[in-house]
């Protein structure tokens, strides 16, 4: 199977990190940009093999820790399993949220301009 993360164009990378002001979509935990750069992933809000796709949309910052975590869940089934430990409930709608409002925002106006 083909590694997704070497698909992804280094400079589209840095611009969803920026988005998402290099936060882990699921556990909170934020880090500094070359941080991210060296040691955060992105990840596919629905799974690559459940036909999500690449699209700005459909990838989100996550730490290695969580991605690993997540695997090829569902988001809501990821956030279901995981209830106790992110002590969840309201935790789990505000990362719905989080996660709903970041992947609306265009890349290209405010993080910089590019055609990949």
């Amino acid at each position: 199977m083909a590694d997704n993360r070497s698909k992804i164009h280094p400079m589209r990378r840095r611009a969803i990190y920026m988005r998402d002001k290099c936060q882990c979509a699921y556990c909170g935990k934020k880090v500094t940009l070359a941080e991210a750069l060296d040691t955060y992933t992105l990840d596919h809000i629905v799974p690559v093999v459940l036909g999500g796709s690449n699209a700005t949309e459909n990838l989100i910052t996550s730490c290695e820790l969580c991605n690993k975590r997540k695997g090829r869940l569902t988001l809501q089934r990821f956030l279901l399993m995981n209830e106790n430990e992110y002590n969840m409930g309201r935790r789990a709608e505000f990362v719905l949220r989080v996660i709903g409002y970041r992947t609306s925002k265009p890349l290209d106006k405010k993080y910089g301009s590019f055609r990949i």
